[in-house]
C-alpha cells in the first residue's frame, strides 16, 4: 500500500510533475507503480522512462515486469539518455561516423582519436536533428529517474521535445532528490529543479519525505546537515522506523577520534569483526565508505592485513565502465567474449566478435590448431601471471587457482596491461583491476564480504551498518573543494551533500572516525564542521582512541 503523497505522485497522469524524494522513501516503488497506471492510458511502447545507468534502467524494468509481465516491460522504453538517443539516430540512419564505424566493426578498429565515439557527439545530433526525429510522435509520457544527474544540455533537450505540445499535454514526471545532487563536475546542479517548477508552470509537486530505510536517529542527524546548505526544497524528513530494543545502544551514531589513520584503520577492521558478531550481521550488510580511491586503496591494505573479507567498488574499474577509455573498449563486453570463445571457441560468433576477439588476443587469425596452441599457452602463462601478480603486489588479491576459462583468457593476453595503459592515471595495481574484471564473469556468485567503494560509488545503496572513516577537515570537505575561492559555498554545499548520501546508506548502524584526536586526548580542530553541524543529534559519545 503506498503512503498518500505516494499514491499522489503515482496517480498523476496529465501535465508536469516534479517529485522530491529523499533517502529511502520509496520513489522507484512510485515510478514502477505509475507507469503501470498510465498503461489504462497509453500502449506501453508510448512510455518513455529516462535512466542514467544501464543498471538502473535493468532494475526498474525488471521491477515493472514484476507488476506486469515480462512481455510488458519489454515494450516500455527503459534506458540511459545515451542508450535512447543512440537508438533514435539508428533508426533515423544518423549516427554520427564514429558511432557507424563502432557499430558496424568493432571498437577495437578504430583508427584515430578522431574515430572515437563521443557521447556529447550523440547530444549534439539529436539536438541539431531534433524537429526530424519528432520523438512526441511515438511518445505520450516521459519519465526522468534520478532528476538530480540532469545536467542543462539534457534538460533544455527534454524541454525543446515537449516545447510544441499544448501544457496539459506536456506529461514530464521527473523525481530526484536535490539533495543527493553529487556530480556537480559533470554539470549537474540543484538549480535545475526550482526550474523545472518555474519553466513547467503550473506544475504538480509531491515531497516523500518519509525515510523507510534509516533509523530515526540517522533521519535526524542527516536533516540537522543538510539544512545548512541554501536553495534547496525543504523537506520534513522523518523515519517510519523503530529502534530495535535488543541492541539500543549500537543503534547510536558513534563516532571514534585517533592520532594517525593506521590507528583509525587498524581499529575500524576490529570493531567491524567485533560488531559481525555482536549485532549478528553478515559482511555482506556492512560498508566502509571513503571520501577519495586513494583512501580505499589504503583501507584495503588495513582490511588485508585484519584478514577481513572485503569487495572492492569504484576504485577506477568502474569509471572504466562507465566512461570508456579513448578506444572504447567495452570490458564487460570483452571479457564475455573470451568466456564464450573459452567454453565453445569461436563457431558461433558473428564476423564483428570474431574481429573483437583477434583484436584482444592479438592474433590475425584463429584456427582450430592454433585455438588450442593458445589457450595452452594462455594456461601456462596464467600460472607465471600469479605467481608475478604475487610478487609484485603485496595485497595482491589474485585466485589462487583459476576458476573459470576466462581466467586464463585474461591472464594469457596482454589485454589487461593495455586497458591498463588507460588507468594509470588511478594508478590501480593491474591484480586489482583483474580481479574485478573476474567478479563481472562471477557476478552471480553470492559472497560474504564487506563493500569498499567511495562515497560516490555508494549512491543508491542501502546498508545494515556503515563505517565512514576520514571524516576530518580537508578529507570530508574534500580540501580541492575548499581551494576554489570563486565557488566555494557551492563546493561546500556539494560535500555537505555527498556526506549526507554517504550516512543516509546506513539503515540501522553508523560509525564516523578521523584523525581529530590531539597528543593529550582532545579533541583537536582538525574534526569536520560536518560533524560538529550534526551536533549531539544521536551520538553516543566521541571516543577518543
Amino acid at each position: 500500500m503506498l503512503t498518500e503523497r505516494q499514491e499522489k505522485a503515482a496517480a498523476h497522469v496529465y501535465g508536469p510533475m516534479l517529485v522530491s524524494a529523499g533517502p529511502g522513501s520509496g520513489k522507484t516503488r512510485v515510478l514502477t507503480e505509475r507507469i503501470k497506471r498510465l498503461l489504462n492510458y497509453t500502449r506501453p511502447e508510448r512510455i518513455l522512462v529516462f535512466t542514467f545507468t544501464r543498471k538502473a534502467a535493468g532494475e526498474m524494468q525488471s521491477r515493472f515486469a514484476g507488476l506486469t509481465d515480462e512481455a510488458t516491460a519489454g515494450k516500455v522504453w527503459f534506458g540511459t539518455f545515451h542508450s535512447i538517443f543512440y537508438r533514435w539516430l539508428a533508426e533515423a540512419g544518423a549516427l554520427p561516423p564514429a558511432f557507424l564505424l563502432q557499430r558496424d566493426t568493432s571498437a577495437a578498429e578504430v583508427s584515430s582519436e578522431d574515430d572515437v565515439p563521443d557521447y556529447e557527439e550523440l547530444i549534439i545530433h539529436v539536438w541539431n536533428l531534433l524537429d526530424a526525429l519528432r520523438p512526441m510522435a511515438r511518445y505520450d509520457f516521459i519519465l526522468i529517474d534520478e532528476f538530480q544527474d540532469i545536467d542543462p544540455r539534457l534538460y533544455q533537450l527534454v524541454r525543446r521535445m515537449v516545447a510544441p505540445l499544448a501544457h496539459e499535454r506536456q506529461n514530464v514526471f521527473a523525481v530526484g532528490d536535490e539533495d543527493q545532487s553529487i556530480y556537480g563536475f559533470r554539470g549537474a546542479g540543484i538549480g535545475l529543479f526550482s526550474q523545472f517548477l518555474d519553466d513547467f508552470e503550473p506544475c504538480e509537486y509531491v515531497e516523500l519525505s518519509d525515510n523507510f530505510r534509516c533509523s530515526p536517529l540517522i533521519v535526524d542527524a542527516s536533516a540537522k546537515l543538510i539544512e545548512y546548505n541554501t536553495g534547496r526544497l525543504p523537506k520534513a524528513l522523518n523515519s517510519t522506523k523503530k529502534l530495535n530494543p535488543k541492541h539500543r545502544k549500537a543503534q547510536q551514531i558513534q563516532i571514534n577520534a585517533h592520532l594517525t589513520d593506521a590507528d583509525e584503520y587498524r581499529h575500524m577492521a576490529s570493531r567491524i569483526r567485533r560488531d559481525k558478531w555482536l549485532l549478528g550481521l553478515s559482511y555482506a550488510q556492512m560498508a566502509i565508505l571513503c571520501r577519495t580511491k586513494a583512501q580505499v586503496i589504503e583501507v584495503r591494505g588495513y582490511l588485508k592485513e585484519a584478514g577481513l573479507p572485503f569487495e572492492i567498488k569504484d576504485t577506477g574499474f568502474g569509471v572504466l565502465m562507465d566512461r570508456p577509455p579513448k578506444n572504447a573498449i567495452d570490458m564487460e563486453y570483452d571479457l564475455k567474449l573470451m568466456e564464450r570463445f573459452a567454453r565453445e571457441g569461436d563457431q558461433n560468433m558473428t564476423v564483428s566478435e570474431r574481429k573483437r576477439l583477434l583484436k584482444i588476443l592479438n592474433l590475425k587469425k584463429i584456427s582450430g590448431e592454433e585455438e588450442t596452441e593458445t589457450v595452452r599457452t594462455m594456461e601456462t602463462y596464467a600460472k607465471a601471471s600469479r605467481n608475478v601478480s604475487k610478487n609484485d603486489t603485496k595485497n595482491s588479491e589474485l585466485p589462487e587457482t583459476p576458476k573459470l576459462p576466462a581466467e586464463s583468457l585474461l591472464w594469457g593476453t596482454d589485454y589487461m596491461s593495455r586497458v591498463a595503459t588507460y588507468m594509470h592515471k588511478d594508478k590501480i595495481p593491474l591484480s586489482t583491476m583483474a580481479h574485478q574484471a573476474l567478479s563481472i564473469l562471477c557476478k552471480g556468485e553470492k559472497v560474504d564480504k564487506i563493500f569498499l567503494s567511495t562515497l560516490h560509488g555508494s549512491k543508491g545503496l542501502e546498508f545494515d551498518y556503515v563505517w565512514i572513516p576520514g571524516v576530518t577537515e580537508g578529507n570530508i570537505p574534500y580540501f580541492r573543494q575548499l581551494h576554489t575561492e570563486d565557488q566555494k559555498q557551492m563546493n561546500i554545499e556539494e560535500e555537505r551533500r555527498l556526506f549526507y548520501v554517504g550516512i543516509t546508506r546506513a539503515k540501522t548502524y553508523l560509525r564516523l572516525s578521523g584523525t581529530f584526536a590531539g597528543a593529550d586526548g582532545s579533541l583537536t580542530r582538525d574534526m569536520s564542521r560536518f560533524l560538529k553541524e550534526i551536533g549531539e543529534c544521536g551520538i553516543i559519545g566521541r571516543t577518543v582512541l
